[in-house]
């Protein structure tokens, strides 16, 4: 799997963000380019990010599973009731972060509803 970043990638910036019913209480740390999907806040995790979001997933129920896969470089998140599509399967790249290349995981980018939340950025 090839992740480099691109010479002409856009510069990811901190934020935070919650999906109402999952963390809303606990906002979790992120990156974004900006990009939005259907308004709503297309996210990058890094891996210490994705576990925190990770732990925040399994705790709003028991169905609820979050799995870190080392050999494909991939988080997998589900749901009690399988959701409507099944388990969604997130795979790590890189981007070009504020200080550097940033290995990310896009968790709900571009498909679930994540807010920015008050204060925007970390």
């Amino acid at each position: 799997m090839n992740t480099a970043v691109p010479a002409n990638a856009t510069p990811v910036r901190p934020i935070c963000v919650l999906i109402y019913g999952i963390n809303e209480e606990a906002p979790v740390h992120a990156y974004t380019r900006g990009d939005h999907w259907n308004g709503w806040e297309c996210p990058f995790f890094t891996m210490e990010q994705a576990e925190v979001f990770a732990a925040q997933w399994r705790a709003e129920s028991e169905g609820h599973t979050a799995t870190f896969d080392a050999a494909t470089d991939s988080w997998t998140f589900s749901e009690p009731d399988g959701g409507p599509e099944g388990a969604d399967v997130f795979d790590g790249f890189d981007v070009m972060g504020p200080h550097g290349p940033l290995h990310v995981y896009a968790i709900g980018a571009w498909g679930w509803t994540w807010n920015r939340a008050e204060g925007g950025a970390s």
